[in-house]
């Protein structure tokens, strides 16, 4: 039974002063979101929002250069150099310039939102993909420490076979427990490989520790209230939703605006029959409006009304959110305070059933009924533990309390509400 104790030691008897953070360094996680290739994507999309603005605030307008030349004969004359030339530019109408100014600047502050809550969203990711991984190892650990338990109950079984003091079917009922366990151990390492190449090609600029940390569940988790005001209060969703409602009414008024066409003005100069006639004057041109123009205003009020349903909806969707992210955090603590404390029974039992097997007081087949519940009781354990760990991550990075920013601490992890086992 001594190969039990690394294992025993590594995954029961972690105490909070020996617990290190499961989660990888602050420093090594931005850099890996960061390198994230939609986070290039997004900050390629701010350049674009504020070059589009630079190009509203500059006019949608240009100056305009025409002109020509013509030689005309009159009554079989000798021919008359003539020629024309005018420049103009379209002038905005008052409060178009303003508004297409503050179209522009919403339209960076959106991108600058969106890219907020891409950030988010890839760091929610990295964690399910970490915090999947380190399970799937530790489930691997499980299934290889009762390899050996069974290896070493093999192995009393046949000392007792070969002394005839056990049967031939004790030893093959004690291979057939071992090659179950082994078959689940390989089964478990291609899991815990298949994690680790997931998260491996989905963050490859994110360094892999040798040997991956122990999972471990929040030992409080502090008012629900508090969480869920946080959630809401630094929402990069909500607030993107807002700027987009407010960025399509600034549209729609500037639409309204565009009911009334701007104006172009100019100067054109002429010269004719030689330059016996010359002139210089003002031009000036208005598009007389149409449907076309009344057909975009509808549509971009339309749009404007669709985006202040969409800002409600987000509102509550948000809420709701924040609501399930409490309570899962909530119930799966619970749930693993359960299933540790049927862990700790379990563990109490078997090494008694073990030991009891060694002294010929326990029968094989109880021993090995025995260790079948207990390597399950021990994986619920453990699958519980990683829920829970996951739902306060999502809790903290939701709020904006991890990796994210926004006045966060930026720690790796909650080092001071760990338990121990």
């Amino acid at each position: 039974m001594k190969r039990l104790v690394p294992a025993i030691f590594l995954l029961v008897c972690a105490s909070p002063a020996a617990a290190q953070s499961f989660l990888p360094a602050d420093d090594l996680v931005q850099d890996a979101l960061n390198s994230y290739p939609a986070m290039t994507a997004s900050r390629d999309e701010i350049s674009a929002a504020r070059s589009e603005a630079m190009g509203l605030r500059a006019s949608p307008y240009e100056w305009t250069l025409s002109g020509g030349y013509t030689q005309r004969v009159i009554d079989n004359q000798f021919g008359f150099n003539e020629f024309d030339a005018q420049i103009t530019k379209g002038i905005r109408r008052r409060g178009k310039s303003e508004l297409d100014g503050e179209i522009g600047a919403l339209g960076i502050e959106a991108a600058q939102l969106s890219s907020a809550d891409t950030r988010h969203q890839i760091a929610l990711e990295l964690a399910t993909l970490w915090i999947e991984w380190l399970s799937k190892e530790e489930i691997h650990v499980i299934n290889q420490a009762q390899v050996d338990a069974l290896a070493d109950s093999l192995e009393i079984v046949s000392k007792r076979l070969a002394n005839d003091d056990a049967s031939q079917l004790e030893l093959e009922l004690a291979q057939s427990a071992l090659f179950e366990a082994k078959s689940a151990a390989a089964n478990s390492l291609g899991d815990a490989q298949i994690a680790k190449a997931m998260l491996d090609s989905m963050f490859p600029d994110l360094p892999l520790p040798q040997h991956p940390p122990q999972l471990f569940a929040p030992d409080t988790l502090g008012e629900p209230s508090a969480w869920i005001d946080k959630i809401i209060s630094r929402s990069h969703e909500t607030e993107l939703a807002k700027t987009q409602a407010e960025y399509a009414s600034a549209r729609a008024r500037r639409s309204r605006l565009d009911l009334k066409p701007d104006p172009e003005v100019g100067l054109r100069t002429f010269s004719e029959r030689n330059g016996d006639e010359v002139g210089l004057g003002v031009v000036v041109s208005i598009p007389l409006g149409g449907p076309r123009r009344s057909a975009s205003a509808d549509r971009d009020a339309a749009r404007a009304s669709a985006a202040m349903g969409a800002f409600a909806l987000k509102q509550r969707e948000l809420r709701a959110t924040a609501r399930k992210d409490v309570t899962l955090a909530q119930s799966t603590r619970l749930t693993w305070q359960q299933a540790s404390s049927a862990r700790q029974s379990s563990e109490a039992a078997i090494a008694r059933l073990r030991r009891g097997y060694e002294l010929r007081d326990t029968d094989l087949s109880d021993l090995l009924v025995a260790e079948r519940r207990h390597i399950e009781t021990r994986k619920l354990e453990a699958i519980a533990r990683a829920q829970s760990a996951f739902a306060y991550v999502r809790l903290r990075i939701d709020s904006h309390e991890l990796w994210i920013g926004h006045g966060a601490d930026h720690e790796n992890d909650a080092a001071d509400t760990h338990t121990g086992h």
